[in-house]
């Protein structure tokens, strides 16, 4: 409060992180969202028309992003591909041999692996964005996810992605795969780096 009290403006995320900052007292809130390069994330002619569902998870292996949500789903239908690094990497290994871990990536090389795939897996609960939905959504992904304030800001469920409760996951997942991919791309369209300048310049009025 001290540190920001004399700002005209104070620009957050969400409009979860609104109400948290409201809460303890900060004043003048307005939402500055993140953006997605949709020149790099963008989507293939790739689809699948299988009864197999290639899911991915991309981002940080560790305690905190709630992987086991995804990586215990047994359904034999759906393939499992985790893609980055992290703490838990060595032991989620060891634990779910039936996922595939590729490992680090670079931003370029994340950009054309998310094309190849149906659903992206979005299991954590402790993002105050998550910008990853949003890069899965550019390639064509609708998203699986589990419900609170800050997937359903980003993600429109039943249409982009599909929300759940931590019991239903692997239905989440299911569902998502049967989504129009356009429709996350065309949700992801609108958090383009231009949509998030011209909401920080409109901030600025």
């Amino acid at each position: 409060r001290w540190f920001h009290r004399n700002s005209h403006c104070v620009m957050v995320p969400t409009p979860a992180m609104v109400d948290y900052c409201d809460e303890m007292g900060i004043n003048n809130l307005k939402i500055w969202s993140r953006g997605v390069d949709t020149n790099v994330f963008k989507p293939s002619e790739w689809e699948n028309k299988g009864n197999i569902i290639r899911a991915v998870y991309v981002g940080r292996v560790s305690v905190e992003k709630n992987l086991p949500e995804y990586l215990e789903i047994t359904n034999p239908n759906i393939v499992k591909y985790v893609i980055g690094d992290g703490p838990q990497l060595e032991e989620y290994k060891e634990r779910y041999k039936d996922a595939i871990f590729l490992g680090r990536k670079t931003q370029q090389e994340i950009a054309k692996l998310l094309q190849a795939y149906d659903v992206f897996a979005w299991p954590s609960l402790t993002d105050t964005f998550g910008l990853v939905v949003l890069e899965a959504m550019a390639c064509g992904l609708p998203v699986a996810a589990l419900n609170n304030e800050v997937n359903r800001y980003i993600i429109e469920d039943g249409k982009s992605g599909v929300l759940s409760d931590s019991y239903h996951f692997e239905e989440a997942i299911v569902k998502a795969s049967k989504l129009d991919k356009f429709d996350a791309v065309a949700r992801a369209r609108q958090f383009s780096w231009e949509a998030a300048t011209d909401q920080f310049v409109a901030n600025l009025v």
